[in-house]
C-alpha cells in the first residue's frame, strides 16, 4: 500500500523486519534489525512490511494520525 499524505519514519526496536519500497517501478529491500537505522517513506512509495523474526519490534514515526482514507491498497 501507499499513502495519500502521510510520510513515516520506520525503527526496528527488537528483531528483523524487511520493508520493500517501489518507486518507478524499481523495487529496493531493506532489513532493520537495529534501533541506530531506519527508513523513511513518503507517502508515495507503495510498500510492503514483513516481519523475519518473532515478536519484533518496530516504532513507525508518522507525519499525521492515522485515517483509513489516507491509504490507498490498488495501483
Amino acid at each position: 500500500h501507499k499513502h495519500k499524505k502521510t510520510t513515516q519514519f520506520f525503527i526496528c526496536l527488537h528483531g528483523k523486519v524487511e520493508i520493500t519500497i517501489e518507486k518507478n517501478k524499481t523495487k529496493k529491500k531493506y532489513v532493520l534489525s537495529t534501533p541506530q537505522k531506519g527508513v523513511l517513506l513518503y507517502p508515495s512509495d507503495w510498500h510492503i512490511f514483513k516481519s523475519l523474526t518473532k515478536n519484533s519490534i518496530v516504532l513507525v514515526l508518522a507525519s499525521h494520525k492515522f485515517s483509513k482514507d489516507d491509504y490507498i491498497y490498488e495501483k
